[in-house]
């Protein structure tokens, strides 16, 4: 089967657009994180005010995270759901359910789609380069798309019951 050429295969910027967009979007994130682990500690009435404000009654009181830079976090995913719910409401709760769930699924759907996708993607017979090679524009042979459907419903099979 001989290889189809892509209009501007060869002129392909996808690395150099994922580069730029990442190199910002890092340093805005470590600034915001910085600026976070700084005032946690310096502002315990704005990030903790649960565990410190004595106007709560003592069952009412949340538990106060670790003061290290990073020995919150573990607690921090490890709080049960029904704390939440007692402590910051419903909506919090809801919240945070949500995007547990968000996670998990996107999660399981990267195990399940990256190590067959990528490899058939890669090697789909198309001349695309640098990360356009990765995508499904890079399969030529038509019935390697019916491998697309199996894994949407392997994807859709195992995160579907995830959400409930």
């Amino acid at each position: 089967m001989s290889k189809v050429k892509l209009p501007g295969a060869d002129d392909s910027a996808s690395l150099m657009s994922l580069v730029s967009t990442l190199v910002p979007v890092t340093i805005y994130a470590v600034v915001c994180l910085s600026i976070f682990w700084i005032l946690r500690h310096r502002c315990p009435r704005v990030y903790a005010p649960r565990a410190i404000l004595g106007r709560f009654l003592p069952q009412e009181r949340s538990a106060a995270l670790p003061a290290t830079w990073f020995s919150w976090v573990k607690p921090f995913f490890g709080v049960e759901d029904l704390s939440i719910l007692q402590h910051a409401g419903l909506d919090a709760y809801l919240f945070l359910r949500y995007l547990k769930v968000l996670a998990l699924i996107t999660f399981v759907g990267s195990l399940l789609t990256w190590p067959v996708l990528i490899p058939l993607h890669k090697r789909g017979g198309g001349v695309a380069t640098q990360l356009d090679a990765l995508t499904i524009g890079n399969v030529v042979n038509p019935r390697f798309y019916y491998v697309h459907v199996g894994v949407a419903y392997c994807f859709f099979s195992k995160s579907l019951p995830l959400a409930c």
